[in-house]
């Protein structure tokens, strides 16, 4: 029951609601690197595990690491080693993997210094794929989803995280060139209780909650009553944008 999503924890919400997108991004990383098969890879800010699971289509042995224990537990119960640990200072080997891995993570990061971090765990001949994606508002079914969106992100603000792109020469001293950088898109079909279910794990609203000046249950009934409008049918369907960046090692075999 929708009124009843504010019960599970946001790590709950995390695993079941939100899209599933990241074997596009290790099928495009496969072919931009005419590497078919990788032997490690390293992912870092794993969450719950579905970038750990998309990069086991392609990688013999993935290691996962994150900040949060509750959403490694969540890695682990897919079966996947893991790392309670930053990007900043992660406690693994140099010269390890062959690839490693940061999706819708990057912008909480230290950058440079999670940049060297990933660099000292990473082989000559490895590579970096720094990927994202976000909800985009686009309704197929409804132009005028982007009003609600607009409302929607008014009540409940995004946090602070760094938006500006780092320079060529900050990855160049990392130790990093970069191949490409190119955008994409994926759509993803929800009914209501999933929508909502997505939304209620979005930073801006797990932040307003946490800060005490909306409840999990308010902006839970806020978002029943005017998104309900939207679904005529059973289930709609949404554009996610996304964004692919892929680095080699400077120097590589």
């Amino acid at each position: 029951m929708v009124e009843n999503l504010f019960v599970a924890s946001d790590t709950v919400n995390y695993d079941r609601y939100r899209p599933y997108f990241h074997p596009l991004v290790f099928a495009r990383v496969t072919q931009l690197t005419s590497t078919p098969r990788f032997s490690h890879a390293l992912d870092i800010g794993c969450g719950t595990g579905q970038s750990t699971q998309a990069l086991a289509d392609v990688v013999d042995v993935v290691v996962g690491v994150d900040t949060s224990a509750s959403m490694l537990s969540r890695t682990r119960h897919r079966g996947f080693s893991c790392t309670l640990a930053s990007a900043e200072a992660l406690p693994l080997a140099s010269d390890t993997f062959d690839l490693v891995s940061i999706g819708s993570a990057f912008h909480w990061f230290d950058r440079p210094t999670a940049l060297r971090e990933s660099r000292r765990v990473l082989r000559a001949g490895g590579w970096l794929v720094i990927f994202n994606s976000w909800f985009t508002g686009t309704m197929r079914e409804r132009d005028d989803f982007p009003t609600w969106q607009q409302e929607y992100l008014q009540r409940y603000p995004t946090p602070p995280r760094h938006v500006e792109p780092l320079s060529d020469d900050a990855f160049a001293e990392a130790g990093f060139r970069e191949v490409v950088s190119e955008r994409f898109e994926h759509e993803h079909e929800f009914t209501l209780e999933t929508l909502i279910g997505y939304l209620m794990t979005q930073t801006n609203v797990t932040a307003a909650v946490a800060s005490g000046a909306h409840s999990s249950e308010s902006i839970c009934g806020w978002m029943t009553a005017t998104l309900e409008p939207f679904f005529a049918s059973h289930a709609a369907t949404f554009v996610y944008g996304g964004t692919l960046s892929l680095y080699e090692v400077i120097g590589r075999d």
